[in-house]
């Protein structure tokens, strides 16, 4: 136990050296930066140092508003996949399909945000032939043989324009928590087609229609919306692929065939933010099991022994607390997150100092019991010698 502790004081200390000696080279790095900036100021020519600090704020609006006006005239679009087409070589049966997100949010009826597997979209849906908007489909409406296969509830779907649809509605999709806080889902959006088979209707992701809306804000997942800060892609993709139903679904088939329609897919994959997750996640339970790290320095015969047993219950229940009020933000799964691994080595961590603290009491107990027969034994053993003395001399 000692040898434990002084490798932990050891590690401590040198992640402590490590921490300390990065500041001071930061330090020393702005320092140096300062004194550059300051010898290139006094090397500008006098008609820049002449400026005025009117015209340099000036300037700096101007910059910044061109580069918001930039930003807005901006269309993040999709990852290409290589299944494209020339928006003019698209003829039938092929129909150019494109998904342009407008809004994201979570699903909060439930009070599990997007791990509950649900999330709401509003977007435009575009369907396009010949590069042309597809207007009517077999003397119909296009959209009247279309369907949302992992639809939830589509609240509403409105005419935007010529081929152009604005849907809004929430959608099913499978989280994966493997890896919770640090989890990356990928939203679907599945388009299918339920009347026209694959010969007459095969979907074709058009990459200048699928894209995501810079305007779009996606609290706690925002930052992953986009490759890179300074990307103009987003990160989805698109792709189509096919969906097999029995095809009693038709008057002309028979009930043991199958019938193929053409499907669409739609995906965009997001990250929750690295360092918020540590810090409201991993960091509360590691200073919640300092105490009982600390209950380990405590000398027992000086210090009260229900001291380190108080500091442990105490950082148990805290943490039993702590991982109920996590747990209720994660649907049942039959599998164990990155956090529920953590917060069982906390667990651990927690019930062996509980043990040790228990050991220490027990053992300091029964010393202490051995200790009193003893001294029992040996008061009766006194008196014993003392009337053996008394009665010789009564003798």
């Amino acid at each position: 136990l000692r040898f434990c502790l002084k490798m932990n004081l050891r590690v401590h200390g040198l992640i402590l050296a490590l921490v300390v000696s990065v500041t001071f080279a930061n330090e020393r790095v702005g320092s140096t930066e300062s004194r550059v900036e300051q010898t290139l100021q006094h090397l500008r020519p006098a008609k820049l140092s002449r400026r005025s600090e009117t015209e340099q704020a000036s300037l700096i609006d101007a910059k910044t508003k061109k580069a918001n006006v930039a930003k807005e005239n901006t269309i993040w679009r999709c990852l290409p996949n290589g299944e494209e087409m020339n928006a003019r070589d698209v003829i039938a049966p092929n129909v150019s399909v494109g998904f342009y997100i407008l809004n994201l949010g979570q699903e909060t009826s439930a009070g599990v945000g997007i791990g509950s597997g649900v999330f709401f979209a509003d977007f435009l849906l575009y369907l396009r032939q010949r590069d042309r908007p597809l207007n009517r489909w077999m003397l119909g409406d296009p959209m009247d043989q279309l369907a949302f296969s992992n639809a939830k509830n589509i609240m509403k779907i409105t005419t935007f324009g010529a081929g152009t649809w604005r849907v809004t509605g929430t959608f099913f999709f499978s989280p994966d928590l493997t890896w919770f806080p640090f989890d990356k889902q990928n939203l679907e959006i599945a388009l299918e087609q339920l009347e026209s088979p694959l010969r007459t209707w095969r979907f074709v992701p058009d990459y200048n229609l699928n894209g995501l809306s810079p305007s779009v804000n996606f609290p706690g997942w925002q930052s992953s919306l986009r490759v890179s800060d300074t990307a103009t892609n987003a990160q989805c993709e698109v792709r189509s692929g096919t969906k097999v139903y029995p095809g009693a679904s038709r008057d002309d088939m028979a009930s043991d065939s199958n019938v193929t329609f053409s499907s669409f897919k739609y995906s965009l994959r997001v990250q929750r933010p690295v360092w918020q997750s540590f810090l409201t996640h991993f960091l509360p339970p590691a200073i919640m099991l300092a105490p009982t790290q600390y209950s380990f320095f405590l000398d027992p015969l000086t210090v009260d022994a229900m001291t380190p047993l108080s500091m442990c219950s105490g950082a148990l229940v805290s943490l039993v607390l702590f991982h109920s009020g996590i747990a209720r933000t994660l649907p049942p799964m039959d599998y164990l997150t990155a956090f529920d691994k953590y917060i069982l080595s906390i667990y651990v961590c927690d019930f062996a100092a509980l043990c040790f603290s228990i050991a220490v009491i027990v053992c300091f107990r029964v010393d202490r019991d051995a200790a009193k027969e003893r001294e029992k034994l040996r008061d009766r053993l006194l008196a014993r010698a003392e009337r053996d003395e008394d009665d010789e001399l009564d003798v």
